[in-house]
């Protein structure tokens, strides 16, 4: 995992280079603004006499939604916006008692995952670049699905709201689809307890233990959404990979 971490640091150097726009909370909050702020412009025809009582409710029940999602658009214009990138986010000095609780709480992690977060921390390259991940991937394109990993705290905040007692998973990230501002599957997630070295990584298409979908990832320079495909593979990504070390 230091090796990932050295390799983490450098792919992150990179893509700055390459002017990357690394996706922000407040960039994210933007981004829904302008996809909800058109669905408030709508105005559905008032009643009429006549109208059956069904169209009547419906109609009422739309402007209700319009004026509540009006409500929300216009609290998230007056939120403030966060900025930060967190590209890679080192793990706190609380991290061992912070993965201690979550065993606590979730049963015993595998050890890769364990150690991804006491040395790498959190790592998120979702965002946009002309050739890397152009606007409208996933919609008509290939989605190049970024390296994400969640931080403990995350993990924390989801066991926390609760869990399935047959059915126990730690999220580590959005799916593909919804990487690229796509409506998508389920999340690629680890299953809990996981005595092993290594766990799999559910739900992703290459079906991989962790370790081996972390090789993956840096062999495609984070964006192994561009594997298989023998053509659009952008020329960054020799850039990105190159000379990162094996693991």
């Amino acid at each position: 995992m230091r090796r990932v971490e050295a390799n983490v640091k450098t792919v992150v150097a990179r893509l700055q280079r390459m002017n990357y726009q690394f996706k922000t909370t407040g960039a994210a909050l933007d981004a829904w603004i302008e996809r909800a702020e058109p669905l408030t412009q709508f105005d559905p025809s008032q009643p009429k006499a006549g109208d059956s009582l069904h169209l009547q409710n419906l109609l009422n029940m739309l402007k209700l939604g319009r004026n509540k999602l009006a409500e929300q658009v216009a609290s998230a214009k007056q939120a403030p916006r966060d900025r930060t990138v967190r590209a890679h986010v080192l793990p706190s000095r609380q991290v061992r008692r912070q993965l201690a609780r979550l065993e606590k709480m979730a049963g015993a992690l595998p050890l890769s995952l364990r150690a991804f977060y006491e040395v790498v921390g959190a790592v998120d390259w979702m965002g946009s670049h002309p050739t890397l991940a152009p606007t409208g991937t996933g919609a008509e394109g290939i989605c190049p699905d970024p390296l994400v990993v969640f931080s403990v705290e995350d993990a924390l905040e989801e066991v926390g709201e609760g869990m399935d007692d047959d059915e126990r998973f730690i999220t580590i990230a959005p799916d593909d689809l919804h990487k690229a501002d796509t409506s998508g599957g389920d999340p690629y997630q680890v299953a809990v307890p996981d005595l092993r070295a290594d766990g799999e990584l559910l739900n992703e298409r290459h079906r991989l233990l962790f370790v081996d979908y972390l090789r993956l990832c840096f062999r495609f320079g984070g964006f192994p959404g561009y594997e298989g495909l023998e053509r659009g593979v952008p020329a960054e990504l020799a850039i990105l990979s190159e000379g990162l070390l094996d693991f």
